[in-house]
């Protein structure tokens, strides 16, 4: 990304990656995909705002904003809450922590409550919601692929070459 954007998706990020709620999401409890939830919001951020350049979209700042609030939450907001219901209930919980620090348009509380479709079975409404499940859906599948799948391919094959030692 160039110097001049890269400036301007700060400008438009800065308050809520420096919100004091929003960078717990950074700590080592709430790994996501691999990696902190914070990395993996800040890198849907970063490619709904590269896409949103390209595709010339006009509100620019609130989608990229509503992208880094996609997944506000911290793993205490689930309760005993299973991985599965997680992924239906956190759109909301995240939606709920966002207007808790900010002002939210109709496409930004849009765009946090359906960024899980086709889980939550809600369409997203906006053109801007679909970019923004697309581009969330992307970024996950990237992670998942470099970081959660190579660690549990790992974890396997200390495992069997354990098995294999102790077999012998």
């Amino acid at each position: 990304m160039s110097d001049r954007n890269n400036k301007e998706f700060e400008s438009y990020v800065r308050d809520i990656a420096l919100n004091e709620e929003f960078c717990k999401l950074d700590a080592v409890s709430e790994i996501h995909h691999g990696i902190t939830r914070y990395e993996h919001s800040m890198r849907v951020a970063r490619n709904t705002f590269k896409m949103c350049k390209f595709f010339n979209f006009e509100n620019i700042k609130d989608i990229t904003r509503a992208a880094l609030l996609h997944d506000f939450y911290v793993n205490a907001d689930m309760g005993e809450a299973s991985s599965a219901k997680r992924l239906g209930l956190h759109p909301a919980i995240a939606l709920n922590n966002a207007l808790k620090y900010y002002d939210l348009n109709e496409i930004q509380k849009d765009i946090i409550v359906k960024h899980m479709f086709p889980v939550t079975k809600s369409f997203p409404k906006y053109k801007e919601s679909w970019l923004v499940t697309l581009v969330d859906k992307t970024v996950s599948a990237y992670e998942m692929l470099k970081y959660k799948v190579p660690t549990y391919a790992g974890i396997y094959y200390l495992f069997m070459m354990e098995l294999v030692a102790t077999n012998k």
